[in-house]
């Protein structure tokens, strides 16, 4: 099933992740809020959220830059 990244385990929060497939997840939510912006949406008007990996991928993005 296609997902933002691969799970590589149900266990512990700090078991090895997908760090790759995270970063590129974040990337990718990045460059989307990037074109929004570019495309005249004033940046305090973008709303992101997500359900599961996908507001997973949206918290690190806020954490992360």
């Amino acid at each position: 099933m296609p997902g933002w990244f691969d799970i590589l385990s149900l266990g512990h929060v700090m078991t090895k992740q997908d760090e790759d497939g995270i970063l590129k997840s974040v990337n990718l939510v990045h460059k989307l809020i990037t074109e929004e912006v570019d495309a005249g949406i004033p940046s305090d008007r973008v709303v992101v959220g997500g359900f599961s990996q996908g507001v997973n991928s949206t918290s690190f993005l806020l954490s992360y830059r």
